[in-house]
């Protein structure tokens, strides 16, 4: 119970400090979820939602000095509910207090690392959306990814020597790692249709300034995401889990994970599908204006 009520006060504490940070429908994640959209048409609005509920926090100084692991780059706790960033992720100002740095903000320190760190962000994010919406069965959606996950993942998990007290774990680092290749995919095409372009994946304003004569696609590839995006492998407690030890369970994992992502995300189902929409479709600052 007392646990319970801490997780509790922690949230409501997270809750408080998104409200103050910033405006009253913006959250840490707002700015950099828009950059998703304004480079390939991603939307992720249970994102927002979960973002609102989470904290963000660097590193300590014993983990950047060695003294305690720090083997990724980012973390999510769920007892806090605090994203673990590292610095270069994210941006502190007056007006917005810590925030996720957008794609072009992170161009800016880490060059053309900026879409891998994008994607590390995305997993995350992907787990504080587990946390609070998928693991509570939120919609239909979820009940059956869930279901298919503790049906599918047992026995991946076994042959992987992953005890079955960890199976709840892996759940939410399969899921993650998914979103996280997906959203990487779908970013190393928009990034090579720019550059195909002559244009520079590092400023959307060449993008948003486009027309439709100003596109080109080298390297076009009418191949749904669901066929060209696979996890097969997930970091779970120090060891490497090899979803493809059976090839049916990593067929039916993966076709689950890629019908959740259709119900929970909006973006386009395939490269060609990615070109059409940069050429054709405003981006929200368009629409606005």
């Amino acid at each position: 119970m007392q646990t319970n009520f801490l997780k509790v006060a922690i949230s409501a504490l997270a809750l408080l400090s998104a409200s103050v940070a910033g405006a009253e429908n913006e959250t840490h994640a707002s700015a950099f979820l828009q950059s998703l959209f304004n480079r390939a048409r991603i939307e992720a609005p249970r994102l927002h939602s979960a973002a609102r509920q989470t904290l963000i926090a660097h590193p300590s100084l014993l983990q950047r000095w060695g003294v305690v692991s720090a083997d990724a780059a980012a973390a999510y706790n769920d007892w806090t509910n605090t994203l673990v960033l590292q610095p270069e992720m994210t941006i502190t100002t007056t007006l917005e207090g810590t925030r996720i740095r957008t794609l072009e903000e992170m161009a800016l320190t880490t060059g053309t690392a900026a879409n891998i760190n994008a994607t590390t962000v995305f997993h995350e994010l992907s787990h504080a959306e587990w946390d609070f919406f998928v693991e509570e069965g939120a919609t239909a959606a979820d009940r059956s990814l869930v279901s298919e996950m503790e049906q599918t993942l047992p026995p991946l998990l076994k042959r992987s020597a992953i005890p079955f007290y960890n199976q709840h774990l892996a759940e939410s680092e399969v899921f993650a790692y998914y979103r996280e290749d997906l959203i990487g995919q779908i970013l190393q095409d928009a990034s090579e249709i720019l550059l195909g372009s002559g244009l520079d994946p590092k400023d959307l304003s060449c993008v948003q300034t486009r027309h439709p004569g100003k596109l080109r696609d080298l390297m076009p590839d009418s191949r749904d995401y669901a066929i060209r995006v696979r996890v097969d492998t997930a970091w779970v407690q120090g060891k490497d889990v090899d979803l493809t030890q059976d090839q049916e369970l990593h067929r039916q994992l993966n076709d689950a994970l890629y019908e959740h992502s259709l119900e929970t995300l909006r973006f386009p189902g395939s490269r060609t599908a990615l070109f059409s929409n940069s050429r054709t479709r405003p981006t929200r600052h368009e629409r606005s204006s």
